[in-house]
């Protein structure tokens, strides 16, 4: 009996610690989902230059679960890296992540 009163408490004493009270800056939001490692360790650096905290979702599971990383570049279990910047860095953050050179559709010379 006590043992499943210890458990309820534990469980709400979680729920407390865990949940969000609706700010906005607490919230955490994927910039970047990828299972490929080169461009993880890229943004890391850029994210760790730049001084933005990060999370990187996932990192440390991929190779726990089947066949690890074989196939896809991530494990299919967990799925792809999520890299997560708080809400009140993600602009900041998806200007240092996204892509630099034309566009594919850009061939880089003027029109004819």
């Amino acid at each position: 009996m006590w043992a499943v009163i210890v458990i309820a408490i534990l469980l709400l004493a979680a729920f407390c610690l865990f949940s969000s009270d609706g700010k906005d800056e607490d919230k955490f939001i994927t910039v970047l989902r990828t299972g490929n490692q080169g461009q993880i360790a890229i943004a890391k650096s850029l994210l760790d230059e730049a001084g933005i905290p990060y999370i990187a979702k996932g990192e440390g599971v991929q190779d726990l679960f089947g066949a690890g990383r074989i196939g896809g570049g991530y494990n299919y279990i967990t799925g792809p890296v999520e890299i997560q910047v708080r809400a009140s860095d993600e602009s900041e953050a998806l200007d240092l992540l996204k892509p630099e050179g034309p566009s594919p559709k850009d061939d880089g010379g003027e029109a004819a």
